[in-house]
């Protein structure tokens, strides 16, 4: 079939013709087009054009620059367009090779497709978050009342350990418990391992260098020396991916109303 203005060679099945815009035969508007509702909100290009307002080739052109996602919801509340402009979409459908079965399919999948609400799904002390809860309130805890307890002799060892327990307890507690001051005393926290990290490894270097370490060979020396020094730095590691995790987390956010 020709266009009986321009001369293009068109589809059989095409209404309008997709140079100027001259209509053609009258081709079918599937009967779904007339009953089928809307099954998401269409775009403000699905707006019916005014009569006389809008020639039919510009209807063309419209219908042509929308991708198939937005040719479909288009046609899923196609009951809402004048004559002129249902029988464009019909004719871009074909064109597309779109078929009925199609527009039921994308409206199913648009129908079952729920956006996710991201700050719901992540409030709440879960993933990373309830690892790092229950590492300040169970396993630090332990491991410092057990420094705490093994340090006879050294009270200042146990006079850090055993208030530095009870402040990992508590601040574990308060974000288990989303307090207000939870985030507060996280800084706190992490601020005081960084201090406790610097003086350790401050006091391997001077003992290090005092001959502090004394009661084995130079091996045995060099070997509690670096496992200290390991440890102080390991320490301080630790606070700085927990920092970390604590300033970008969108958990965090979420759980807490702020990052750190």
């Amino acid at each position: 079939m020709f266009c009986g203005q321009c001369g293009k060679n068109l589809p059989d099945d095409v209404r309008f013709c997709q140079s100027c815009g001259r209509p053609t035969a009258a081709a079918p508007i599937p009967a779904s087009f007339t009953n089928a509702t809307a099954a998401a909100v269409a775009p403000a290009l699905s707006s019916s054009p005014a009569p006389g307002t809008t020639s039919d080739q510009q209807l063309v052109k419209r219908y042509a620059e929308m991708s198939d996602q937005e040719l479909m919801n288009v046609a899923g509340d196609v009951a809402s367009l004048e004559d002129d402009a249902r029988m464009v979409i019909a004719s871009e459908l074909s064109r597309r090779k779109l078929s009925e079965s199609d527009i039921i399919q994308y409206q199913q999948d648009v129908a079952a497709f729920k956006p996710k609400d991201f700050w719901r799904e992540l409030r709440g002390v879960r993933g990373w978050l309830f690892l790092f809860c229950a590492s300040t309130t169970i396993v630090q805890p332990i491991f410092f009342l057990r420094d705490a307890l093994s340090s006879s002799g050294q009270p200042i060892t146990f006079c850090v350990n055993l208030p530095m327990a009870v402040f990992a307890f508590y601040t574990g507690i308060s974000l288990w418990r989303v307090r207000l001051n939870a985030l507060k005393l996280v800084k706190v926290y992490f601020l005081v391992q960084l201090a406790l990290a610097a003086l350790s490894f401050l006091a391997v270097v001077v003992g290090a260098s005092t001959g502090a370490y004394q009661g084995g060979t130079e091996y045995q020396t060099a070997e509690m020396v670096t496992t200290d020094a390991l440890n102080s730095l390991r320490a301080a590691l630790f606070v700085w991916i927990c920092w970390s995790y604590f300033k970008r987390s969108k958990r965090v956010r979420a759980t807490y109303g702020l990052n750190l």
